[in-house]
């Protein structure tokens, strides 16, 4: 059908110049509103008390008033919304009677509600019996006193059981230094205030109360002695909104000593002993958790003496509680704990380690569990509670620099599941680490899943405990590393837009085959189906030569059905590719092998499927998350072929959907995590660089190849460790520890170096086979069949998106950025093309680096330390830079060459070793 023009005014536009021009229009409009969207959700958010678990409850019928404490910071906020956890019911607990309730927020005086400042909400009415979590947003916000304490206060009317629920979840809170937080009860509207004993007591009420201002609060105080004499020292502090620094400097000679410090004090609260079998609270400790700091506060007179502080690998003289025996020195090797190590880095989360220093059929009753803390709280309690009849094991505190080393001994206990929890205040936030273990009838020990790092947790039952101990694998808590989570996204933006970029040879080469490269281009930009070509495709055709060389002529590939092979090789991906781009990648990809081996060149394909059958019967309750020995064999492959990647990731897809464990959004996440890592590997180092250039004795070609030797390893080995963190991120269990994500790069490196090994000895022995093996050209999908693979690229996206940032306005909006540049590329020719543009916008391995460089920056300024919250609210920040490079490329497609190639080569050296110091982590910029 020939295209329809419309004439405006003297010039004449094409359909597809008017389609184009809308979706570029969209696109800023998106970019815009999307942008003004983030800053607004980021200056917005300030959760000054959050802990809305489910529990008990305290009724408000004889206590008249209920009351929660909370902290302003110390800038000046204003509070919008408070939510409570209620229940409305009659004392029988059967059809409860109307009742109602109301909120407002009090001032404080000597630690106790003192006045009504502001009203929240009044007489809510509730019927029946109600639970639930409503939130309710003040019609004026309520300008609060920077560092003040406040109380939300609730009352109710006569009818039901109206109550306040609580819990011994740990609030969180983003003010720093951590609060106390406090809860009160008045039997007289509010005249006398007093704590209480029975339902509720040493747990929280369940509250949330978040607070606006222009910028989060941070806070750092500076503290310098300046002064001192034998009987008294003169302090002087200084608060500072706008410093993150902090200096302590104390000199006194008095008794009992005195201390400046950033720090608060510190003291130790143990939960009372208590003989009811259910429910079972948690160990208590006072102490809140922040996104940027965390300090344990309690209502203690004394700050921690010298004597207090346990000194590294000195465990207590004394049992901390029951007679139970504290923390002794391991006489083996103790578990591994690490500073986070950057953006890229493998270690975050990882401050505390615990590990039951046991295994499958020894003996429960004595074995050891090994403790490791760094970035503690200096002085704040460590404890390790054994359930489900909990058992404080350890108790004790980190020394003056935050760390601690020591171990215990589990109890003797009862057949069946039991559950392992660390609890402590590291720098960074509450921590509470988790772990499952099962006693047989016997006493001995059956599986143990090691404790991980849980957010959030709701104690021994919560539900990540139970499917990490049905896997056999430790929890991973995406909220825990939310530095992780950016820099895989960074990493992810960085990776397709050097891919995008089509690699670096097209930039660098001056020889003939460049020109006939730039020939063809021309071809291509006379046909919008050939433009639709992704630019993968494009480096899979083979050269044409006239001759034939040592391998043509042997034997070596003439197998039994060879021929056959050939025919499907060449007429498959072809017909494949009308409605799709990813399937003819895959079937092409390990031409080079049938090149030179003929039909066994299909070797690789059963492999694959050898390799998932192994790994099911090896363990065919757990095929999502298969062992590491498999692991590594399947990417190895995959380097190889993509096609024996792909054969194994749908054999245990397969298997794990007809045996039943695909039946959540984590088993299906997780299933999508490894079909990224076990196919896309070679296929990534396709649009990377073209695998199959030909290489004769002209040293420009020879410099680019060996560049392909040197480049292609790292980087792509950098883009699989990525995966691999991914990979947890989306199942919630860790599939891949440091030492495996280790193990995956070092195998990808290997693998690519023999993949380009083996594609030169096709490419020079084979050259007559390698066009016979596949199509001189590969068809791409039309407008309609890319349009909707877009729709489902977008799709898949969201679903990928929703375990790192969940799904909200700003992962569709995500989305929506995301689809942008691969729309407007439907009417590429359409657009006009600035050299300019082509000349000046980086592009291969330097608009890597640039996004590299961008990504840091945009992490350290949108995240910092302000944990998951921030990560989710900085998504569309993290992906702009890419797509703007996206979409600025589509103008910018040709005409812009650099002529001195002597000059980029040399600049090209200092892009490649600060791109590969980036994703080696050595150097770590704006860390």
């Amino acid at each position: 059908m020939p295209k329809t023009n419309f004439r405006f005014g003297r010039g004449r536009i094409t359909r597809g110049r008017i389609v184009a021009r809308i979706v570029l229009a969209f696109a800023v409009a998106v970019l815009t509103v999307g942008s003004f969207g983030l800053h607004e959700a980021r200056a917005a958010d300030i959760s000054l008390f959050s802990q809305m678990t489910d529990g008990g409850w305290r009724n408000l019928q004889g206590q008249n008033l209920l009351a929660q404490s909370f902290t302003a910071p110390s800038t000046e906020v204003e509070v919008v919304s408070v939510a409570i956890r209620f229940r409305n019911a009659n004392a029988t607990n059967s059809s409860g009677f109307t009742s109602s309730y109301s909120l407002s927020i009090w001032s404080s005086s000597a630690g106790v509600p003192a006045s009504q400042v502001a009203t929240v909400v009044s007489n809510v009415s509730e019927g029946g019996f109600a639970d639930g979590a409503p939130l309710h947003t003040l019609s004026t916000p309520y300008v609060l006193t920077p560092g003040a304490t406040y109380f939300v206060v609730m009352s109710g009317s006569a009818g039901g059981t109206m109550a306040w629920k609580c819990n011994p979840a740990v609030p969180t809170t983003d003010v720093t230094p951590a609060p106390t937080f406090t809860r009160l009860a008045s039997g007289d509207n509010g005249s006398n205030w007093g704590t209480f004993t029975g339902a509720c007591d040493g747990q929280y009420f369940g509250m949330s109360v978040v607070a606006r201002a222009t910028i989060p609060p941070t806070t750092t105080t500076t503290s310098t002695t300046t002064t001192s004499t034998s009987s008294t020292t003169s302090t002087t502090s200084t608060t500072s909104t706008t410093s993150t620094t902090s200096t302590t400097s104390t000199t006194s000679t008095t008794t009992p000593p005195t201390t400046t410090s950033t720090l608060p004090p510190t003291t130790t609260t143990v939960a009372p002993t208590t003989t009811e079998p259910a429910p079972v609270p948690l160990p208590e400790t006072t102490s809140t958790s922040s996104s940027t700091t965390s300090s344990t506060s309690t209502t203690s007179t004394t700050a921690p003496s010298a004597d207090d502080v346990l000194p590294l690998n000195d465990p207590p003289s004394e049992p901390p509680v029951d007679g139970n025996p504290g923390p002794s020195p391991s006489d083996s090797d103790g578990p591994t704990v690490e500073e986070p190590s950057g953006l890229f880095g493998d270690n975050e989360g990882r401050e505390v380690a615990v590990e039951i220093k046991a295994q499958e059929g020894d003996l429960a009753v004595g074995s050891v569990v090994e403790v490791a803390a760094e970035s503690l709280v200096p002085g704040s309690t460590i404890r390790v509670t054994v359930y489900s009849e909990p058992q404080v094991i350890l108790e004790t505190t980190a020394d003056a620099n935050g760390r601690f080393t020591g171990s215990t001994e589990l109890p003797d206990l009862p057949e069946g599941q039991h559950t392992l929890i660390l609890e402590g205040q590291g720098t960074s936030g509450t921590l509470s680490h988790a772990g499952v273990f099962e006693v047989n009838d016997e006493g001995d020990l059956g599986r143990i899943v090691q404790p991980a790092v849980v957010t959030g947790l709701t104690g021994p039952d919560d539900p990540r405990l139970e499917r990490a101990f049905e896997t056999g694998l430790p929890v991973w808590d995406v909220a825990a590393r939310p530095l992780t989570t950016a820099g895989v996204v960074v990493a992810a933006t960085a990776v397709v837009a050097l891919a995008g970029a089509g690699g670096l040879t097209r930039s660098l080469s001056t020889t003939s085959a460049t020109a006939a490269m730039a020939a063809s281009d021309g071809e291509r930009r006379r046909s919008s189906r050939g433009k639709l070509t992704n630019v993968v495709t494009k480096k899979l055709k083979g050269f044409q030569m006239e001759s034939s060389a040592w391998g043509d002529l042997s034997g070596m590939w003439a197998r039994a059905g060879t021929s056959k092979v050939d025919e499907l090789g060449r007429t498959l991906p072809v017909k494949a590719g009308r409605w799709s781009a990813l399937v003819p990648r895959v079937l092409v990809d390990g031409a080079w092998l049938r090149a030179m081996l003929g039909s066994f060149g299909l070797v690789t394909w059963l492999a694959g499927f050898g390799l998932a059958v192994a790994s099911i019967i090896s363990s065919p309750s757990t095929a999502l998350t298969p062992s590491l020995v498999f692991i590594l064999a399947i990417v190895a492959l995959s380097c190889l072929d993509s096609a024996g990647g792909a054969i194994a990731w749908m054999t245990l897809a397969l298997w794990s959907a007809v045996t039943g464990q695909i039946t959540s959004w984590p088993e299906l996440f997780t299933a999508l995590g490894l079909a990224v890592l076990l196919l896309s590997v070679p296929l990534l180092a396709h649009v990377i660089r073209p695998l199959r250039r030909l290489v004769s004795n002209d040293s420009n070609e020879m410099w680019e190849r060996i560049f392909d030797y040197v480049m292609m390893p790292v980087f792509v080995a950098f883009a699989a460790g990525s995966m691999a963190k991914a990979l947890n991120g989306l199942s919630g269990l860790e599939v891949m520890s440091p030492d495996a994500i280790v193990a995956i790069r070092w195998t990808v490196i290997i693998g690519i170096v023999v993949r380009l090994a083996g594609e030169d000895i096709a490419r020079h022995w084979f050259p007559q086979r390698l066009i016979a093996v596949q199509p001189a050209k590969l068809v791409s999908p039309g407008r309609l069949a890319s349009g909707g693979a877009i729709a489902v690229r977008s799709v898949l996206f969201l679903l990928v998106a929703e375990p790192f940032f969940g799904f909200t306005w700003l992962t569709v909006t995500a989305a929506v950025i995301l689809a942008i540049p691969q729309v407007l590329k439907l009417w590429e020719d359409d657009l006009p093309n600035v050299p300019a543009l082509n000349k000046w916008v980086p592009r291969g391995l330097f608009r890597f680096l640039c996004l590299l460089l961008v990504g840091s920056f945009l992490t350290a300024w949108l995240v910092g330390d302000g944990g998951d919250e921030a990560v989710r609210a900085s998504i569309v920040w993290l992906l702009i830079p890419g797509v703007l490079f996206g979409i600025i490329e589509l103008f910018g497609r040709f005409g812009g060459d650099w002529p001195n190639v002597a000059l980029r080569r040399a600049l090209g050296v200092f892009v490649w070793l600060g791109a590969a110091g980036i994703v080696t982590g050595v150097l770590a910029p704006f860390a």
